[in-house]
């Protein structure tokens, strides 16, 4: 495991522990309701999908390693992140080049390997 995956492993169980709601600030960090089912299906080809640093039940790009979305999903977020407040920007190591792809009706990200 990776130093970035590992951060990002901690981030989503100190985010899951104290919940994103109930801000003393009033922010709208609030968990988003999903439309639909999951983030990641269904995709029929690799155009379908595209990658997002929101994690699953939030409205900010907190992750440093992203994550596979289809398309309409990753509108979705991308519309509800610019009215999204109080978001914190995360220092990350860089995570590599990763692309989206559909593999058995789910986008998943898959690293790019260097041309060097």
């Amino acid at each position: 495991m990776t130093a970035a995956e590992a951060a990002e492993k901690a981030h989503e169980e100190w985010t899951r522990s104290r919940g994103s709601g109930g801000d003393s600030d009033g922010g709208e960090r609030s968990a988003l309701p999903q439309k639909g089912g999951a983030d990641d299906a269904p995709c029929a080809a690799d155009a379908d999908c595209t990658l997002t640093r929101v994690a699953p039940g939030t409205c900010c790009a907190t992750l440093c390693s992203p994550r596979a979305v289809t398309r309409a999903r990753g509108r979705e977020l991308e519309q509800s992140g610019a009215e999204c407040r109080g978001c914190i920007e995360p220092l990350c190591r860089d995570p590599g080049r990763v692309e989206a792809a559909c593999q058995s009706g789910r986008c998943v990200a898959k690293p790019v390997n260097s041309p060097d």
